[in-house]
């Protein structure tokens, strides 16, 4: 990875669009989505999404989330800490939403519910508040199906 691919995945992780990462960086928005772009085939991932979780896993974050409610998650539904769970995983809500046997919209929904009980206004700071669970989660994701 070169020096401005690093720099832009750390941008990526905090959050920001192309043309904030490209004004922060002095460089022109195709040149972002350009580094962008080889970032998501030098690490195989295959969204900004996971760009994001991968940021998160690698220490390239903000500290944004520092004073957000970390206990939050006690405040949201068994469907919300799941859709929260599998963002932070890395998974699109299409794949969230086939694995889950819900809607897409549905899914976008729980994400916004969530978002505004924990207090959290872009992905990236919901990815990094969600990532400390990750390690302890027992979610198969083969068994997970539609709710009762």
């Amino acid at each position: 990875m070169t020096p401005r691919q690093r720099e832009v995945l750390a941008l990526v992780g905090q959050g920001l669009d192309c043309a904030r990462i490209a004004s922060a960086l002095a460089i022109a928005p195709h040149t972002v989505r350009k580094h962008r772009s080889q970032l998501l085939a030098k690490l195989g991932q295959r969204n900004t999404v996971q760009l994001l979780v991968h940021a998160s896993a690698i220490g390239l974050r903000a500290d944004s989330t520092e004073n957000s409610d970390r206990n939050g998650y006690r405040d949201l539904g068994p469907r919300q800490r799941q859709v929260i769970d599998l963002v932070a995983a890395g998974h699109t809500s299409k794949e969230i939403a086939r694995r889950l046997g819900i809607s897409p919209l549905t899914v976008r929904k729980h994400r916004e519910i969530a978002m505004r009980k924990l207090g959290v206004h872009c992905m990236a700071d919901l990815i990094r508040l969600a990532r400390p669970r990750l390690p302890f989660l027992k979610l198969d994701l083969a068994t997970v199906g539609p709710m009762p």
